[in-house]
């Protein structure tokens, strides 16, 4: 306890005497540990954290890859038939952002939303705070005209009115009913303040399914649930199957590439190289700041030594190299006794590297005992 004592006033009069330096320090070690600590929160969200739904594992996101996008939304001849027959989920949902003029209690206002599918709630496992989620009838042509808000936009626009259920709000000019709201924890897909029905359930009619003149495609966003023990291949290899016996496709896209991967995957799966090689610098950095200034090594250790009335002594051991790069090297002796050698192309500069290593080896010594 008195060598700790000590180390910690040794430490205190080296920051008085040099408050330049401490400054710098201490700025270095913030930025050294603040860029550190966000590298680090931003890869445990995209990394390491699973997405907050249960079985998050179960959730997959199915895209199409073709010659030109690597990755497409899916067409709305494939989804219906995919909802209908696959038999690898336990329930598969689409939907597509959209943004619209908003006017509820606080008046007009332009908001990011989502057109989903009735089951959209269903495969990420999240039911509303308030309410309910869309019925598979409000989710058809001709249904019923109805609207989900996110917490945050019950709360800004109607102070978290819990009579929300059923009122009238007014979305790019047409009337909309408030069936639920959305927990304050959920907000999918990312900014969405809320949620109206896709209706894509009407391409699903057999009548109007065999319409081939239709040469208006949608492109949606597939998300699903797989049942219990059932893999990420599996399901693929079933949506490319049935996706290769709708009959409506034009040639154009029939062959493009069905994709099938976590849901995990699909939002942070490109972030993953980028903020790996981001987080090497940030830890460096956090070290290169921890470690030792060698310009400093010789003071600080003569006044470590001085604490004990011990005394460092430097000799010279060798000059080497021709005289236009000669180089320096010097023993760091404490007491007789050799406890570090440094190389240099000064004099100074090896006393300096040789009493950096006598510190670190009286620093192994005191650990040790």
């Amino acid at each position: 306890m008195t060598a700790l004592s000590q180390d910690i006033r040794y430490a205190l009069r080296q920051l008085r005497k040099r408050p330049g330096f401490t400054a710098v320090v201490v700025l270095m070690l913030a930025l050294g540990i603040g860029a550190t600590t966000t590298m680090f929160s931003i890869v445990n969200a995209a990394l390491l954290r699973p997405l907050p739904y249960p079985d998050p594992d179960r959730i997959v996101s199915v895209s199409l890859a073709s010659p030109i996008f690597p990755e497409s939304g899916v067409d709305d001849w494939s989804v219906p038939v995919w909802q209908d027959q696959a038999r690898s989920f336990e329930t598969l949902a689409a939907y597509g952002q959209e943004s619209g003029n908003f006017v509820g209690a606080a008046g007009p206002e332009r908001l990011t939303g989502a057109k989903v599918s009735a089951d959209f709630f269903r495969v990420l496992g999240e039911s509303p705070a308030l309410g309910r989620a869309f019925l598979a009838e409000e989710d058809r042509a001709g249904g019923a005209p109805v609207i989900v808000l996110a917490h945050s936009l019950w709360a800004r626009d109607f102070a978290a009115d819990p009579e929300i259920i059923g009122r009238t709000v007014e979305l790019d000019g047409k009337p909309y009913s408030v069936v639920g709201v959305m927990p304050a924890t959920f907000r999918f897909p990312r900014d969405a303040e809320f949620w109206t029905p896709l209706r894509l359930s009407q391409f699903a009619n057999p009548a109007l399914a065999k319409d081939a003149k239709r040469t208006v495609i949608t492109f949606v966003n597939v998300i699903g649930r797989l049942r219990p023990r059932v893999t990420v291949a599996a399901a693929q290899t079933e949506l490319i199957d049935l996706r290769s016996r709708v009959p409506q496709l034009r040639g154009d896209i029939r062959n493009w590439r069905v994709s099938v991967v976590t849901l995990h995957e699909r939002m942070y799966g490109n972030l993953r190289p980028a903020l790996l090689v981001l987080l090497g610098p940030a830890s460096e950095l956090g070290r290169a700041i921890a470690r030792r200034r060698p310009d400093l090594a010789r003071a600080e250790l003569q006044e470590a030594l001085a604490r004990t009335g011990r005394i460092v002594q430097y000799d010279v051991l060798a000059v080497e190299g021709p005289p236009h790069e000669r180089r320096f090297v010097c023993a760091a002796l404490i007491d007789g006794e050799e406890l570090g050698v440094g190389r240099g192309s000064t004099k100074k500069a090896a006393e300096q590297e040789a009493a950096a290593q006598a510190l670190e080896a009286l620093e192994r010594r005191r650990v040790e005992t």
